[in-house]
C-alpha cells in the first residue's frame, strides 16, 4: 500500500472518529413509526419535511388514529409485545397510565437540558415515583373565557374585552350576567350537559382552585369543600336553566357555538383553533377572550385543559434516532410557533411565550391579541396531577355528577362523598 493511500485512510479514520465524538454516534438508516392523531400531522408537516431533508437516513412513518384508538391500540400492542410503535403521542390525562405500565423509555438524561425550559406543570404526568421522565411535553392547555361579543350586545351589555373582564370579575358575577343574558336573549351563559359527557368544565373549574382528584400527597380530595363548592355552582346554573344542556363535541354543540346560542365558554387555547378553522369559521369578529373569573378576591385566573406529550417506547429498536427526531422538532421555537399559528397548539416550551407573534391582533377575535391572555394564564396554572388512576376516577365521578345534575342526588356534597367512597374502594387510595 502506498504512502499517500495510507495517509488518506488515516485522515478518513481521524475525521470519522471526530464526527462520532462530536455527535455521539453515526445514525444508521432506519424507519421510525409514530402513532398520533390528525392534529399532530396538520401542525407539524413542514417541520417533518425539514427533518427528512436534514436526516435523510431516518424515515418517519405516521399512523394517524383517533386519540381513543391510539390508547386502545397501544394497550393491545404492549400486552402482545408486538406491533409497538417507536414513538407515540399521549395526552397528559393518559400519560401517567402508560408510565405505570412500563412500556415507555426513560429519557431523563436526554431531556435534562430542557427541563427548566418547559412548562413545569407538565412534569407530574411525565414522571414515575422515582422522578424518572418518560415523555417530552409538547403543548399545554391554559384556559381563559371565550365570549360572544354579539350576544353581550344583544343583551345591552358592553362587549369590548376590558368591559367584559370587569363585568365577569368573579364566578358570582358571571352567574348574575348569565341571568341578564337569558332574560334578554333566551341564550345560555355556557354549555354544560347534565349527561353523556366527561364534565371537563367541572374539572377545569376545580383545577383553577387546585382542587382536583388528589392532593400533592396523593390523597383523594374529590369530596373537598372546594370541589363541593364548584359542583354546587354548576347545580345552581342547571336549576335556573342557564346552561346549555347539550353534550360537548356533538353536532348540537357545534351548532350552538356557531349560532351564538351561548354567551361564553371556559376552555383552553386549542378551542380557538377549532372555532376559527371549522366550528364557527363564519363568525369572524364576533368572539373575544378574557381571563377567567375568580372564586374569591385575589384568586388565580387560570386553569388548564388538555395538553399532549411525545414518548419513545421501550420496545423501539432505535431510540437514539427517535430522540433525534423529538429534539429536532420539539425544542425548536420556530417549528413550535408555526404549529401554534397553524392550530392554536400552545407550546410547552416557555421561550415561545414571549415571541412577538403573541402580540399580533387576530381578526376572528375582533382584532384582539387574544394569545396574550393565554400566555399570562400559562404562567400561573395551579398544580394538578392526573395520576395513573385518572380515567377510572373520571368515569366514577361522571356517574355521581350526572345523578346530581338530574336531581337523583340531593346535594353536591352527597354526590361527591359517594364518588370519593367508590374511588377509594376501587383504587385503594386514602
Amino acid at each position: 500500500m502506498g504512502r499517500k493511500i495510507r495517509m488518506l485512510i488515516s485522515t478518513f479514520v481521524v475525521v470519522s472518529l471526530f464526527v462520532i465524538a462530536s455527535t455521539g454516534s453515526v445514525l444508521a438508516k432506519t424507519t421510525l413509526t409514530v402513532w398520533w392523531w390528525q392534529f399532530w400531522q396538520d401542525a407539524l408537516t413542514p417541520a417533518i419535511e425539514d427533518f427528512h431533508q436534514d436526516y435523510p437516513e431516518i424515515k418517519i412513518e405516521q399512523e394517524i388514529l383517533g386519540p381513543g384508538d391510539v390508547y386502545a391500540n397501544l394497550l393491545l400492542a404492549l400486552s402482545a409485545g408486538a406491533g409497538i410503535p417507536d414513538m407515540v403521542g399521549l395526552e397528559s390525562s393518559h400519560l401517567t397510565q402508560y408510565v405505570s405500565l412500563g412500556g415507555l423509555a426513560d429519557i431523563t438524561e436526554e431531556i435534562s437540558p430542557w427541563y427548566d425550559k418547559i412548562d413545569q406543570g407538565k412534569w407530574p404526568a411525565a414522571k414515575d415515583k422515582e422522578g424518572r421522565i418518560y415523555a417530552m411535553p409538547v403543548d399545554s392547555g391554559p384556559v381563559a373565557l371565550y365570549y360572544r361579543r354579539d350576544v353581550f350586545e344583544q343583551a345591552g351589555l358592553a362587549s369590548d374585552p376590558e368591559s367584559v373582564h370587569a363585568l365577569l370579575d368573579t364566578w358570582d358575577d358571571l352567574y348574575e350576567v348569565g341571568k341578564q343574558i337569558k332574560t334578554a336573549t333566551a341564550k345560555f351563559i355556557f354549555p354544560q350537559a347534565k349527561t353523556n359527557n366527561d364534565f371537563r368544565i367541572f374539572e377545569t373549574l376545580m383545577w383553577q382552585q387546585e382542587a382536583g382528584y388528589v392532593d400533592r400527597e396523593g390523597k383523594l380530595v374529590i369530596d373537598s369543600p372546594k370541589a363541593v363548592r364548584t359542583l354546587e355552582y354548576l347545580g345552581k346554573l342547571w336549576k335556573e336553566d342557564l346552561l346549555l344542556d347539550t353534550p360537548a363535541w356533538t353536532a348540537g354543540w357545534y351548532a350552538a357555538l356557531d349560532a351564538g346560542m351561548v354567551a361564553t365558554i371556559p376552555n383552553a387555547i386549542w378551542l380557538g383553533g377549532f372555532l376559527w378553522s371549522w366550528i364557527a369559521a363564519e363568525s369572524v369578529g364576533k368572539w373575544g377572550v378574557v381571563p377567567l373569573p375568580v372564586w374569591q378576591e385575589g384568586g388565580v385566573r387560570s386553569s388548564n385543559d388538555g395538553g399532549s406529550n411525545i414518548s419513545i417506547t421501550k420496545a423501539s429498536g432505535n431510540k437514539e434516532a427517535a430522540w433525534e427526531f423529538i429534539k429536532y422538532i420539539f425544542t425548536n421555537e420556530e417549528y413550535l410557533i408555526e404549529a401554534w399559528r397553524t392550530a392554536d397548539w400552545f407550546p410547552s416550551l416557555m421561550a415561545t411565550w414571549d415571541d412577538p407573534f403573541v402580540d399580533e391582533p387576530v381578526e376572528f377575535f375582533g382584532g384582539q391579541a387574544y394569545r396574550k391572555i393565554f400566555t399570562e394564564a400559562a404562567k400561573v396554572i395551579p398544580w394538578w396531577d392526573y395520576t395513573k388512576d385518572y380515567n377510572e376516577m373520571n368515569s366514577i365521578m361522571q356517574v355521581y355528577v350526572t345523578a346530581y345534575a338530574l336531581g337523583e342526588e340531593e346535594s353536591a356534597e352527597e354526590a361527591l362523598t359517594k364518588a370519593a367512597a367508590e374511588i377509594r374502594t376501587r383504587t385503594g387510595r386514602e
